[in-house]
């Protein structure tokens, strides 16, 4: 059995996406204190629900990066099919 590496820029790019999540989860919060007159201290009270909230969004930015690559393999697969047929051809 292969063994599986990732790269390290691979790794570092979606760490720096999670941060982006983690970000905007902790904006949502801000905003949701400064709409609703909510007391400040909740920044740090309900920072699990932050970190849970940047999950949900990163696994929801996940799922739309799926549908978008597969969108893209299709598209690819039909508008070009006879670079596809050369591919096997030389296999």
């Amino acid at each position: 059995m292969k063994d599986l590496t990732i790269k390290a820029s691979s790794i570092i790019r979606e760490l720096l996406i999670f941060a982006g999540m983690l970000v905007a989860a902790f904006l949502t919060n801000v905003y949701a204190i400064w709409v609703h007159d909510g007391q400040w201290s909740e920044l740090i009270s309900q920072l699990h629900i932050v970190l849970l909230l940047s999950v949900v969004y990163y696994v929801l930015l996940v799922v739309i990066r799926l549908i978008i690559r597969g969108i893209m393999l299709l598209v690819k697969r039909f508008v070009n099919p006879d670079m596809q047929n050369k591919r096997e051809a030389t296999e």
